[in-house]
């Protein structure tokens, strides 16, 4: 995904790891992150890894 598609999703707080953080440092960094990205700070493509665990009956 894009820098600026990474960003948008983070917006949605559905990365759970963001879930936590306070609201006013979330949109700052939300906000230093968008600005980044529209400066070409970030990488082009962003890959993000997850585990996955499988559980069979």
């Amino acid at each position: 995904m894009s820098a600026e598609e990474f960003v948008a999703r983070a917006w949605s707080r559905s990365l759970s790891n963001l879930a936590t953080l306070d609201d006013a440092l979330f949109e700052e960094g939300l906000r230093t992150m968008e600005r980044d990205a529209a400066e070409g700070r970030l990488p082009d493509r962003i890959v993000e890894r997850l585990d996955l665990v499988v559980f069979a009956c």
